[in-house]
């Protein structure tokens, strides 16, 4: 029964089937040890492995959404999603900034999952620290008295989660229709490496949760080391390197800053 439960929704659904699994294996474990069940039939329901999930949003996708964004008279996703790009926080932190914790050209934040403090000088990208004094600007211009650093247009609230999703697909939507897909200097998680769209990233499915994985790859792009990383991103040192192979996009970026090392090294070993 457990498998039949299984087998139809990851034919459609594959991430939620195994969700789904994972649950079910988790009640029937609490079950087991009150004494309700014998056995665990989801202890082992042969799961399928899923490919890894990160995208990376091209730099001219996310200027195209601040775009769109703006011309939509929600210029917070715009924001929010300029921000996330250097951040790579979760889109939930994203939302409930706290508006008093950007001080002294910082902004200092404790993650919700992992409690991880974390104090990022965002002062140092100018057009990021504009973008947000643009945004209290905006705040202040409508008289909202803002608990949050990023403020849905239409309550003068923060933003709920659900709707910022909703109104971010209107967002994209209109960028798609502007440019529906970028160039890219690596093979999409999921696509044949042979197929014609292999190095292309559609607009329609690029979501707010990559803007984690395209922090973390533009850092490892730069040659940050895991602690730097973390540093910005909030994992804990003892993950991060699953998390890194989690997120991680090998770009042609960073095999050519390889080879530019490799190459130097070459030449400091050749006889003189």
């Amino acid at each position: 029964m457990a498998q039949e439960l299984y087998e139809p929704m990851q034919a459609v659904t594959p991430a939620k089937a195994n969700a789904v699994m994972r649950v079910a294996r988790l009640l029937w474990s609490a079950g087991r040890r009150i004494g309700k069940v014998s056995t665990n039939p989801f202890e082992q329901p042969g799961l399928i492995g899923l490919p890894r999930s990160g995208k990376l949003w091209p730099r001219e996708a996310v200027a195209l959404i601040v775009q769109c964004a703006d011309e939509l008279g929600l210029p917070s996703i715009g924001t929010a999603v300029m921000l996330n790009e250097w951040l790579g926080q979760r889109e939930a932190d994203v939302l409930r900034l706290p508006r008093a914790i950007y001080r002294n050209g910082a902004i200092k934040l404790r993650q919700s999952k992992t409690g991880a403090g974390v104090e990022l000088p965002i002062d140092m990208v100018q057009p990021l620290a504009a973008r947000l004094e643009a945004e209290y600007a905006r705040q202040r211009s409508k008289n909202i008295i803002a608990t949050t650093a990023i403020v849905s247009e239409l309550t003068g609230k923060p933003w709920n989660e659900h709707t910022f999703r909703h109104k971010l697909n209107d967002v994209r939507e209109l960028a798609a229709r502007i440019s529906p897909t970028f160039e890219c200097d690596y093979v999409v998680a999921g696509r044949d490496p042979h197929a014609p769209d292999a190095y292309t990233v559609r607009m329609d499915e690029l979501q707010f949760m990559h803007l984690r994985h395209t922090a973390v790859v533009r850092l490892a792009e730069a040659g940050c080391e895991i602690p730097l990383i973390a540093a910005i991103t909030g994992h804990k040192l003892k993950t991060i390197e699953w998390i890194l192979e989690h997120y991680l996009i090998r770009t042609g970026e960073m095999a050519r800053q390889a080879f530019a090392k490799r190459l130097a090294h070459e030449r400091k070993q050749r006889p003189a």
